[in-house]
């Protein structure tokens, strides 16, 4: 069965609309960025993201959304809301999440390899088998994260730890 492509045009007119299921469809990039736009709810599992610019996506609202194993790898991700969402095994690889909100946020096995967190919201996340190689935490405050088995994860000496689970299983409050 081929997958439905659609325009970001399109996805904002269907989700306008009512529409909060687009899982599996194939996203096209257009001149269209979504910039200041609410996608609170919608689903976006396994969506394939075509010919997306590294300015594509800032201050979006993504809270609650399915974004189950999506590969959002080499964005700007500026203030992007993900509170409480699905962000199982999503790639952030080189990503820049700079004053996005990840909070309550299911972040289990996600790749955040070289990704820059700089005054990201993290409370209450779960990072559980994330890969953390290459990040830096300097400034981040970890509040009951839980980063159970998290891979290639190091304590960095600017990261703030209240009540987290590391990736041994020990508890860690600074």
């Amino acid at each position: 069965m081929e997958r439905e492509k659609i325009t970001i045009e399109e996805l904002l007119q269907r989700y306008e609309k009512g529409e909060r299921d687009f899982a599996g469809m194939i996203l096209e990039h257009t001149n269209k960025t979504f910039h200041n736009v609410n996608l609170s709810g919608i689903s976006l599992e396994g969506v394939e993201f075509h010919n997306f610019g590294f300015y594509s996506l800032l201050k979006v609202n993504f809270s609650g959304a399915n974004l189950k194993g999506i590969d959002l790898g080499e964005q700007f991700l500026e203030g992007v809301n993900f509170s409480e969402a699905n962000l199982e095994n999503v790639c952030f690889y080189q990503s820049v999440l700079r004053n996005s909100n990840l909070s309550r946020c299911n972040l289990s096995g996600a790749d955040f390899r070289q990704a820059s967190l700089q005054g990201a919201n993290l409370i209450a996340a779960n990072l559980t088998e994330a890969n953390m190689g290459g990040i830096g935490l300097d400034g981040i405050k970890l509040t009951n994260v839980n980063l159970t088995r998290a891979i290639n994860f190091w304590v960095d000496g600017g990261a703030i730890f209240d009540n987290t689970i590391m990736p041994d299983g020990s508890i860690r409050t600074d």
